[in-house]
């Protein structure tokens, strides 16, 4: 039983940072908030909202969708974010 115990901490611990869940930095958190708000936003808005350069909105929007946080769908024009769980 004890030995049990044992074995079920350490792989608690083990699998500990991939049941944590990401960590977002404030600019990423920002942006899903803004999305969220309005699923239609460019990627220059989000910038200007923030007042950060779109670089750094871009590469940002990049990490989310490599995390599987965020997708776009449709063209750049008409599409929309989509937030994923």
């Amino acid at each position: 039983m004890l030995m049990a115990i044992k074995n079920a901490t350490a792989e608690f611990k083990e699998n500990a940072g991939v049941n944590a869940g990401v960590k977002l930095s404030k600019t990423q958190e920002k942006i899903i908030s803004l999305i969220a708000k309005d699923m239609g936003i460019s990627q220059r808005e989000i910038a200007k909202k923030l007042k950060v350069n779109e670089a750094t909105v871009y590469r940002n929007i990049k990490k989310l969708k490599e995390l599987e946080l965020l997708e776009r769908k449709g063209s750049d024009k008409t599409g929309a974010w989509v937030i994923l769980d």
